[in-house]
């Protein structure tokens, strides 16, 4: 009969107790420690997009999106080892945002968000170098450059700061909303609409022949992905993804198909 004295089972249980802390030491350290690394692992990415801006992402039939921003999403999941297939696109406005991604319920955000201090959201390179432009209804030929708006009257649309003496002469109206802004200009209640020239290149593509957009550059604003303020590493990851887009020809590609009133639109310059 073999006996088993306290001692033997002592032996036992620090030999398994050691084993444990051995398992959870190996499997912390193969946790991701960044998102680039968890979304290589999972194959899984989730995006927050602004649906409703034609040429730059808006929902089509289904649960599918297209546009520039919604390629550029695509290219920099896959180069991380997402396939289409895992990217799960959520929609986004200008105030949730920021929130979308400290609170966890977003990976990366492309939404037009404007690079700058942020002290929760840090930001890639420039996918994309927006300028503050025009949008006049096409019937009005005699307006051909910003001067021409004095004394007439203008509302804006999307989150643009507005320019101190942008349209010198020229009066803002305020709309409650974009839709507002471009339906007065529409029926001519109004001379034209200021915003980022992105923008302002889908709505004209959506009401083609209806609304012409001026050949005026008068404010850059840099677009960038955010990601929450941890990820450096990653953040650096997409920016050279950015890089490779815009070196193989697909950035122009993509900004031609989408948005085919600024192919003359020269790409961002990245570190």
């Amino acid at each position: 009969m073999r006996v088993v004295t306290p001692s033997r089972r002592l032996c036992a249980a620090v030999v398994s107790l050691a084993a444990l802390l051995t398992a959870c030491t190996a499997d912390a350290d193969d946790a991701p420690s960044t998102l680039a690394e968890k979304a290589a692992k999972d194959r899984k990415l989730t995006i927050a997009v602004q649906p409703d801006r034609p040429g730059l992402a808006q929902r089509q039939k289904g649960s599918t999106y297209a546009g520039f921003e919604i390629d550029i999403a695509t290219r920099v999941a896959n180069k991380l080892g997402v396939p289409s297939s895992g990217i799960t696109f959520i929609p986004a406005t200008s105030a949730d945002r920021e929130q979308l991604l400290t609170r966890g319920k977003a990976d990366l955000v492309i939404a037009g968000f404007a690079i700058g201090a942020n002290r929760n959201v840090i930001f890639t390179g420039a996918y994309f170098t927006a300028n503050q432009g025009i949008l006049v209804n096409a019937k009005e030929r005699e307006l051909t450059d910003p001067g021409d708006l004095k004394g007439r009257r203008f509302c804006t649309v999307g989150q643009a700061p507005i320019m101190a003496n942008a349209l010198p002469g020229a009066t803002r109206v305020k709309t409650d909303n974009d839709s507002e802004c471009l339906v007065a200009l529409l029926n001519r209640k109004l001379d034209a609409v200021l915003g980022h020239n992105a923008e302002l290149a889908g709505y004209s593509l959506q009401n083609l022949g209806k609304m012409r957009l001026l050949n005026a550059r008068l404010s850059p604003t840099d677009y960038g992905i955010a990601l929450r303020r941890n990820e450096a590493t990653t953040a650096t990851t997409i920016t050279a993804i950015l890089k490779e887009m815009i070196a193989d020809g697909s950035w122009a590609r993509s900004l031609a198909r989408h948005l085919p009133q600024l192919t003359a639109q020269r790409p961002p310059s990245l570190p």
